[in-house]
């Protein structure tokens, strides 16, 4: 990152020793990296993208509902043969 930019990102994040510097407001983030995710260089874009689309909720896991239950726990069920209830007495 060039000096100034690191600079001016510094001091937009309230790491600057100005003590009239505001910090940061969640809307301002989202606007940054809304520019990011359409004119950064490539793998800036993506990982923009991916923060974005993070924030909104596109990443969560549909078929899971069931709170505790591990990946692992998901492939052992997934390896069991299905049992019947009606052949059961």
């Amino acid at each position: 990152m060039k000096p100034r930019l690191a600079d001016a990102a510094a001091e937009r994040l309230g790491t600057s020793t100005d003590a009239g510097a505001e910090p940061i407001t969640e809307a301002e983030v989202l606007r940054v990296l809304a520019r990011i995710a359409r004119t950064g260089k490539p793998g800036d874009r993506l990982r923009a993208a991916e923060l974005l689309g993070r924030h909104m909720g596109m990443f969560r896991e549909q078929g899971n509902d069931e709170p505790g239950v591990s990946l692992a726990d998901l492939i052992l069920r997934a390896g069991r043969p299905e049992t019947s209830e009606e052949g059961a007495t």
